[in-house]
């Protein structure tokens, strides 16, 4: 009986454990996808080129909320006065955040790049 009971009691803390993971990760997710088009808002015009036709941005689950889509259309668009075409493309080894590919500039906010950087990943 003190057995199931203690079961039970770890099973809930393991699902509220898997919640809260879940959670700040997707927490995390959206903090380093506004990063990445903070930093394109910040990139001079002449980092982003003047034959601009696309930009590619890379998430883990190739989806990108159309928030930042509009945002960084609208910097870009208003850098160089006219429209760029947005290839959102998934890249499941990236594990968060986004990769912006604008010409030859790569905005890396990544999960696995801000995980290299610090040192937990190799």
């Amino acid at each position: 009986m003190i057995a199931l009971v203690i079961l039970k009691i770890v099973l809930i803390q393991v699902v509220v454990i898997a919640f809260i993971i879940f959670a700040l990760k997707k927490i995390l997710d959206r903090q380093l996808i506004e990063f990445a088009v903070h930093k394109v808002e910040l990139t001079p015009a002449e980092e982003l080129g003047a034959g601009l036709k696309e930009v590619i941005i890379i998430t883990a689950d190739g989806k990108f909320q159309e928030l930042s889509q509009k945002k960084i259309l609208h910097a870009i668009s208003k850098k160089l006065n006219r429209v760029v075409a947005l290839n959102i493309q998934q890249d499941k080894t990236i594990r968060g955040g986004a990769i912006i590919k604008v010409n030859k500039t790569v905005i890396d906010c990544s999960l696995t790049s801000r995980l290299k950087e610090s040192g937990l990943l190799r």
